[in-house]
């Protein structure tokens, strides 16, 4: 495995690997308001006299916590790590040494103890050191441990170690990191160790290992303030919102700020997009952490199989999951949008499906009545012959009568916007004949012979509706007039 550049490793404050004296207790709060987030979001604070432990191997240490400093009675207001209140003194391999000047207001990730190994002991790298704290705390001015920050060397057997070792470690990776591929659009600063956007739509990808990723920037000054979003996805997956806003107290400087803290996945290897949505304080990008993540910098893109094999297992969790799925699958946010956009269009589809078929049933619907109406014209036609006139017998029923020999029948037949057609069929035509005649007119004249017209009306009674017939016949022509289709029966 080709290695490029070890990176900076931290332990939070609950690791096993840090052995704490005395009493502690764990704190949970954020301090908001004070410079630069609380890693891991709680810390170990102890109010006496206590001390602590740490055993490691690399070229460069740091001892991070809380500090609100107090002055010492009769010191004034300028603070030291002499003249404060809480006391602490650093040792390395029994060797004291100092950390950072205390400031005049309270701060997290302030270090406590800073050490770095010697060039003239480089030859030594893959030493393991003992550092060892010792601390005066009391009740006004109590003391927080927050983590150690350790660089290893470059040695491909401290990265076994620390695989094969319990606890969690987080990798932490700079924009000047070899995963990491910025879009366009990225402003420098500090000669690249801090990149930040303004630009809607820039974005930047890092590829890494590791089961999540926390992401830290800080707050530029003569810089936008007002309120901006980002977004982040895993692996192409949907993308997740932030808010943020810029430096909202001139003068003050804040330290890091968190952006965004991402679920937990599974292990393995993964891409993280970050994309800045606008439109107002920049998209700031210090560092990023990465839970179980390796701790050098070669490209994941170019990782061989065994290189995949060798990344560090993810620790045991601490009781067994009720729902008895993988971490990675219930992490994964539910697709509402998705499933509610698949629900309407099933429900459109069969609706559609619906009106389609109510459609078509109507259309055979008007295809069956008029069918219905030629048979039962066919049926009376046949029952009276041309010399049969058809009359009224005295109970309502149909009789037959001398007529001429033409007979036209005017049908009453539904179309499709609800309105009647009239046609005329001569009886030879409704016998066998589907060719349409002409438009029936009403009553023609009398006949050149004189001959008074006799008209003899019949009225059939049905029983499935209120239908009528109207049969009028002279010595030219009968005519039937069906305003519906009859459902005629003799002698009801």
């Amino acid at each position: 495995m080709s290695i490029v550049h070890p990176r900076v490793i931290y332990y939070d404050d609950d690791h096993p690997a840090i052995e704490y004296g005395g009493i502690w207790e764990q704190s949970e709060e954020a301090f908001l308001n004070d410079k630069s987030p609380v890693f891991g979001g709680k810390q170990q604070m102890t109010k006496g006299e206590a001390s602590l432990s740490f055993e490691f191997t690399g070229t460069e240490f740091r001892m991070l916590g809380r500090l609100v400093p107090v002055p010492q009675q009769g010191q004034g207001s300028n603070a030291t790590s002499l003249n404060t209140r809480p006391s602490w003194q650093c040792f390395m391999d029994g060797e004291e040494f100092a950390g950072d000047t205390p400031e005049d207001k309270p701060a997290n990730g302030f270090t406590y103890c800073y050490w770095r190994l010697e060039e003239s002991e480089a030859d030594d790298i893959n030493h393991t050191h003992t550092f060892h704290m010792r601390i005066n705390a009391d009740e006004d001015a109590p003391l927080w441990i927050d983590a150690v920050y350790v660089l290893p060397p470059a040695l491909e057997t401290v990265q076994s170690r620390l695989k094969e070792s319990d606890g969690t470690i987080w990798a932490r990776l700079t924009p000047k990191d070899a995963s990491v591929r910025l879009g366009p659009n990225w402003g420098s600063l500090d000669t690249g160790d801090v990149r930040y956007t303004v630009d809607e739509g820039s974005f930047v990808d890092i590829d890494f290992i590791g089961t999540q990723v926390v992401w830290w920037g800080s707050s530029l000054l003569e810089m936008p303030v007002g309120t901006s979003r980002g977004s982040y996805s895993i692996d192409g997956g949907p993308n997740v919102s932030f808010p943020f806003t810029g430096r909202r107290r001139p003068g003050i400087d804040p330290g890091y700020r968190q952006f965004f803290e991402t679920e937990t996945f599974g292990a393995g290897l993964h891409t993280l997009r970050v994309t800045y949505d606008g439109f107002e304080a920049p998209l700031v990008f210090n560092q990023v952490f990465i839970k179980d993540g390796d701790i050098f910098e070669p490209d994941p893109r170019t990782l061989s199989d065994s290189d995949r094999s060798s990344v560090r297992p993810r620790p045991p969790q601490s009781s067994a999951d009720p729902s008895g799925l993988p971490s990675d699958i219930q992490a994964r946010p539910v697709p509402v949008g998705a499933i509610v956009g698949a629900v309407v269009g099933c429900v459109a589809m069969i609706l559609g499906v619906v009106l389609v078929l109510m459609f078509f049933r109507a259309k055979r619907r008007e295809v069956l009545e008029e069918e219905a109406t030629q048979s039962r014209l066919r049926e009376f036609l046949l029952n009276h012959p041309n010399n049969a006139d058809p009359g009224v017998d005295g109970n309502g029923g149909v009789t037959d009568s001398s007529a001429s020999s033409t007979t036209q029948v005017l049908i009453a037949t539904p179309n499709s916007f609800g309105a009647g057609m009239l046609f005329v069929k001569s009886r030879e035509n409704l016998l066998g004949d589907d060719q349409r005649g002409s438009t029936l007119r009403s009553d023609g004249p009398s006949d050149g012979g004189g001959a008074q017209r006799n008209v003899t009306r019949v009225y059939a009674k049905q029983r499935l509706s209120q239908s009528r017939v109207s049969v009028e016949q002279d010595s030219d022509e009968r005519r039937a007039l069906l305003d519906r289709p009859p459902s005629y029966s003799q002698g009801q």
